[in-house]
């Protein structure tokens, strides 16, 4: 395997500027999608799932006072997944499902699809990957024909709450993440053409967590250290064409300390965790979010809140949640403007 090392800069914290806060006219802690020009607001009161438009709501679904749900999109914007959650914080059995819903972006009729826990939609909004986590399987449906279901044993035997990342570049290939038996993670590719299993890229040591998102023709992949481990963090890019049994590999940063990691791509931007300052005596750590610029390879620190822990991408909105605000890293911060929904 190539490797290839790539040295990037990082800006100092005297540089940064304050994030703005995310305004929107529902409150936040109600709100499950939000369209990144703040026409269609998907919101939950109770155990009822809302849509709000053009001054006007809908009822999509109604359930439980503890019936949770989360929602999931694409830049595509063809179609969203909503995940239903029963006993919300209740029943937290490792294999409990949820019930997955297909609907128009912006649209407010559900149309059930599957039994399971979410992990990507793919290929123009057209594949479905979810996780069985009673059989351990990756199982991919195709949302627009009767298609056979294709499904993907998980050899993990270690971590009963382990779920994987899968994304689907191709229809005839899906890239996902797995746990062996001595406790090492790795980065998967399954060919539904000749039914083949590639090793993309295999953890060096245990212990190690992969995250990873694809981007331009390029697998961006994080390797974070957990504290017990104590191996530092890598991020590499991987070509997935023309590089024959993924051996070309170009590694785009490293540190020697603990990142948390939870890679999210944007077009233009990678974000991850970072970890500025641990001390492992206290089991403490300060993380802030980092941007890498994939052009220039350039990393900076964008935020001063010394504990984040998440990131989300919300249609191309990039937040950052910290205790009961949200910041924005990219994207519009302010939709709480009538003329952002009112009628052309």
């Amino acid at each position: 395997m190539l490797f290839i090392r790539l040295f990037i800069l990082l800006v100092p914290l005297s540089s940064l500027a304050k994030l703005p806060e995310m305004q929107t006219k529902q409150a936040l802690n109600n709100i499950r999608f939000l369209s990144n020009d703040g026409k269609y607001t998907y919101f939950q009161q109770n155990g009822k799932l809302f849509l709000s438009t053009n001054y006007s709501s809908s009822t999509l679904k109604e359930g439980e006072d503890s019936t949770s749900y989360l929602i999931f999109g694409t830049p595509t914007r063809k179609t969203l997944i909503v995940e239903k959650e029963e006993d919300f914080q209740r029943n937290l059995s490792p294999i409990k499902t949820t019930s997955l819903y297909s609907i128009k972006y912006g649209g407010d009729k559900l149309e059930k699809v599957a039994e399971g826990l979410f992990l990507s939609l793919n290929l123009e909004d057209t594949w479905l990957t979810y996780l069985d986590p009673r059989t351990k399987m990756i199982k991919a449906r195709s949302l627009n024909s009767k298609q056979p279901e294709i499904s993907v044993q998980l050899k993990n035997k270690i971590n009963p709450f382990f779920r994987p990342q899968a994304i689907m570049p191709t229809k005839d290939t899906l890239f996902y993440t797995d746990i062996n038996s001595k406790g090492s993670m790795a980065l998967l590719m399954y060919s539904f053409f000749d039914k083949k299993f590639t090793t993309v890229y295999k953890s060096r040591f245990t212990g190690m967590n992969l995250k990873f998102c694809i981007q331009d023709d390029n697998i961006y992949l994080g390797e974070f250290s957990f504290a017990e481990a104590d191996h530092g963090s890598s991020i590499f890019k991987i070509p997935l064409y023309s590089n024959k049994d993924f051996n070309t590999i170009t590694q785009i940063y490293s540190s020697q300390l603990n990142d948390i990691g939870n890679i999210v791509c944007s077009k233009e931007n990678l974000y991850f965790v970072k970890t500025l300052d641990e001390n492992k005596s206290l089991n403490t750590k300060k993380t802030e979010v980092a941007k890498i610029e994939l052009k220039e390879n350039k990393l900076s620190i964008l935020t001063d809140l010394r504990y984040v822990t998440n990131i989300i991408n919300m249609d191309g909105t990039i937040l950052v949640p910290f205790r009961e605000k949200y910041f924005v890293a990219e994207g519009k911060s302010r939709l709480n403007d009538d003329k952002l929904i009112k009628d052309n």
